[in-house]
């Protein structure tokens, strides 16, 4: 940013120095009130003091956590292996001897799950991947212990996860994520493909039918269906997904205006896609979201769920993604019960 012209400088070159100075502070406090933040703004010389804004080609590829979802834990003998199964029908395998302690050591393992839009948004945990937008199929973080200690895989194991009546039209990865303070990001793995199965399952149930008079009865049935499964490895614990990058020939960048009366955080939930993105902050009430696909049924959500006293702030706007739409919209206080059904009716 260049605050003195070419001719202050000709006039004078002491004067224009001071100018300088006197007028940077003013637009640096400027911008700080408008939401930029003190690190991102530097001063550099060329005799006279210029304002530089450190501003990245693309905007983080990661998102703050809110609080995480109550893990599941499970305890077992080394020697004898798990197998974690979930409410979703998915599940986690671990050999027998999967982890670097003795196979008569007993292991605690604790397991967190999302696997619906509803849990990206509430959580925190967006599909933005090291080079874009993800589709997710699951994701999860795991946490072993052995005697109060975290413990790892032994060198050369693998795990697997089981992703039940996956998609199966487009090739799916492993992705690991990156914690780094709140915030959290996904590298693809090393090729690691998850790979496509299916099998015979049967069981019995109880179905209603009429009778001859025409009252419902209970009935017991056999059935019997095919079943598909993908299954994808992993070498290392934490954060693990089970995803793809979305490739669309043509990806643009939306702009929101959000009124809030707190910190907020906004996300871009796409209708059609098992997918969840962040936007980004770029000042006081205005959010950029870049490299997502055009024409898409979405919808705009702005939430803070961070609130003590059983309520939060949520506002949404429900669109197609177009570039050259301007969205604007407000967030109000409400219970958390309220927000929740909210959510359940705009996250599909």
């Amino acid at each position: 940013i260049h605050t003195v012209s070419k001719s202050n400088s000709i006039i004078s070159k002491k004067s224009a120095i001071k100018l300088a100075k006197v007028r940077n502070r003013v637009v640096t406090s400027f911008l700080i009130d408008k939401g930029v933040s003190q690190t991102k703004i530097l001063y550099k010389y060329d005799v006279i003091e210029r304002i530089w804004i450190h501003k990245p080609r693309e905007l983080m590829s990661a998102v703050a956590l809110n609080n995480k979802k109550e893990s599941t834990c499970y305890s077992f003998i080394n020697s004898q292996g798990f197998t974690a199964r979930f409410e979703s029908g998915n599940s986690i395998v671990f050999k027998p001897n999967s982890f670097d302690v003795f196979s008569s050591e007993k292991i605690n393992i604790c397991i967190e799950e999302y696997v619906s839009k509803i849990d990206f948004v509430k959580n925190g945990v967006t599909a933005n991947g090291e080079k874009g937008m993800l589709e997710s199929q699951g994701m999860y973080n795991l946490t072993a212990k052995c005697n109060g200690s975290r413990v790892r895989l032994r060198k050369g194991i693998n795990y697997q996860l089981l992703i039940r009546d996956g998609d199966i039209k487009n090739p799916f990865y492993a992705f690991y994520g990156k914690e780094k303070g709140r915030d959290l990001s996904w590298v693809k793995g090393a090729n690691d493909k998850f790979k496509m199965s299916t099998s015979i399952e049967s069981g019995t149930g109880v179905e209603l039918v009429e009778d001859e008079f025409g009252e419902e009865q209970e009935v017991m049935i056999k059935w019997e269906g095919e079943v598909t499964v993908l299954s994808g490895s992993f070498s290392k614990l934490g954060w693990i997904n089970c995803d793809r990058f979305y490739e669309e020939e043509e990806k643009i960048t939306m702009n929101f205006k959000i009124e809030s009366k707190s910190s907020i955080q906004v996300f871009v939930v796409f209708h059609d896609i098992n997918s969840v993105m962040p936007a980004s902050k770029v000042l006081k009430g205005e959010y950029e979201i870049s490299g997502i696909p055009k024409g898409e049924s979405i919808s705009i959500i702005a939430v803070n769920t961070n609130d003590e006293n059983s309520s939060g702030e949520l506002g949404y706007f429900k669109t197609i993604s177009n570039s050259n739409q301007k969205v604007e919209f407000k967030t109000e206080t409400i219970s958390s019960e309220k927000m929740t059904r909210i959510l359940d009716d705009v996250i599909y």
